[in-house]
């Protein structure tokens, strides 16, 4: 039947599924069968206590290494296939005006922005020398390393 326009709203989800019956047209997109569960890949963010572990994204997510000093520095590149730099780190720095802020601590953040692109492992690696104002970094406090796994 030409301009037929069924709707179901599915209160448990909240999702709408809407379709229109046009003659013989075919539809580009296959229908989604009621009690599909419809998600996209979630983002992830990870900081210094993710050092040294390991976590899972969902391929075609959005992982965000965020690390508290503006001294950290990442790898020029990810190892593995399964992650792709959305671009370069960006640096915020707390301005030297904050109560909190002392000169040469290295205040603010280095953020780094990754997409999930194939299933797969991946590490993520930065690296500082000094870790305050002339103060070298302790046993441990100057390599970062996140395992990512891709599923």
């Amino acid at each position: 039947m030409k301009g037929l326009l069924a709707a179901l709203v599915l209160a448990s989800g909240g999702l709408v599924l809407a379709g229109c019956a046009a003659g013989n047209a075919q539809s580009e997109t296959p229908p989604i069968a009621i009690g599909t569960t419809v998600s996209t890949p979630a983002a992830v963010t990870a900081t210094e206590a993710d050092n040294g572990h390991t976590i899972t994204i969902a391929h075609g997510g959005l992982l965000t290494v965020r690390l508290n000093s503006t001294y950290w520095r990442f790898g020029t590149n990810t190892s593995g296939a399964a992650l792709r730099p959305a671009g370069r780190p960006v640096t915020s720095a707390v301005p030297s005006t904050a109560s909190h802020c002392v000169a040469g601590a290295g205040c603010g953040a280095v953020t780094a922005v990754f997409h999930a692109v194939a299933p797969g492992k991946a590490v993520v690696t930065a690296s500082r020398d000094s870790c305050g104002e002339a103060m070298a970094c302790g046993h441990g406090q100057g390599v970062y390393q996140l395992t990512v796994l891709v599923n």
